[in-house]
């Protein structure tokens, strides 16, 4: 059987694809092959432009013998396609280790592909850590930051690593490499709330030097894998998907919906401000009315105000989209404009 020793060169990309390398040179240049991982199936392929887009060629024939090496060229373990996969990829080992580790730790569980589209749809957040930060982001007390973008203040950059506490008993290892888990504690820099988030990092782990940022540097982290703050107390403001959610709720109450299409219809009076100079009539999803009602203004208090009064604050502005409302709109502004004819 022929034998070809490799190490990692890059991890799992989009495709699922891992890239190794030849330890050795043959006839005077390394060698590269693929790995397909999706669901951990770990099929050997050959590869086409490897340091490029790396597309996968043809499987490799059963009888070629991969020794996969740690980063020291020694071997940690080997199989061929007619063994099946016995290297689980990294992600995988990861998450069954701290599976084993998390049940003694006060932690909070994110679903970042979750957070992910809810940002991409709908411009807010669905992680916890984020929505308790953003309960600080109060532009009275910070006004500079009042027309940011939320991503400024809980991204990384809002941020600095103060402490770091590895977690004891969590150490394992993948192809000859030891890692660990590590408590890692946050300070943001404007309202100077603290947490914690829990990495994976080497062991011991390693900092890194952050050089365009001056008095900042970063642990060296594979994998996050959650937080923990102190949620009995909040800040002065909900974040934006919690304001929408809460008066979104509210209008339910006074408008209930009887399928999960239902619509409202929002008569604007004219101010003079806007384009078409009268009254105008929107028929809007519950979410987007809320948005409006709510302009911006993600106070908890004035939040609060707005779904306990909510019959008072849409009184005659505000109606469930039916035949009978759309009447009734029509007779008491007969001059009103009808945006998208939803008043047919």
């Amino acid at each position: 059987m022929r034998e070809i020793k490799v190490q990692l060169y890059r991890g799992e990309d989009d495709n699922y694809v891992e890239l190794w390398k030849t330890v050795e040179k043959i006839e005077g240049k390394h060698r590269y092959y693929g790995r397909y991982t999706y669901g951990n199936e770990g099929t050997w392929y050959s590869v086409c432009d490897p340091l490029g887009y790396c597309e996968l060629n043809a499987p490799m024939a059963d009888d070629v013998m991969f020794i996969c090496c740690d980063e020291n060229g020694n071997e940690a373990i080997r199989y061929s396609n007619a063994d099946g996969n016995k290297l689980p990829k990294f992600e995988t080992v990861i998450k069954r280790e701290w599976n084993k580790a998390k049940e003694k730790l006060q932690h909070n569980t994110e679903d970042l592909t979750k957070n992910f589209w809810a940002e991409c749809w709908n411009g807010d957040t669905t992680m916890k850590i984020n929505q308790w930060l953003l309960s600080y982001k109060d532009p009275d007390l910070y006004p500079e930051k009042a027309n940011d973008y939320d991503e400024n203040w809980t991204g990384c950059w809002a941020e600095k690593e103060i402490g770091y506490e590895p977690i004891p008993d969590t150490e394992f290892e993948y192809l000859g490499h030891k890692y660990q888990f590590t408590k890692v504690k946050h300070k943001h820099e404007y309202c100077g709330i603290e947490w914690y988030e829990f990495v994976c990092t080497d062991s011991p782990y390693v900092m890194r030097d952050t050089p365009w940022v001056n008095d900042r540097a970063w642990i060296q982290s594979y994998m996050y894998l959650g937080n923990w703050f102190d949620d009995k107390t909040y800040g002065t403001m909900y974040d934006q998907r919690s304001a929408r959610e809460k008066v979104v709720a509210a209008l339910i109450k006074k408008f209930p919906m009887k399928n999960k299409w239902d619509k409202l219809l929002y008569v604007k009076k004219k101010t003079g401000n806007e384009f078409y100079n009268c009254d105008c009539c929107y028929e809007k999803s519950y979410s987007d009315m809320a948005d409006v009602l709510i302009n911006r203004n993600y106070h908890r208090k004035d939040v609060d105000y707005l779904c306990k009064f909510i019959n008072k604050e849409t009184e005659g502005i505000v109606f469930a989209s039916n035949r009978g409302n759309k009447y009734t709109i029509r007779q008491t502004y007969p001059d009103i404009y009808d945006y998208d004819n939803c008043l047919i």
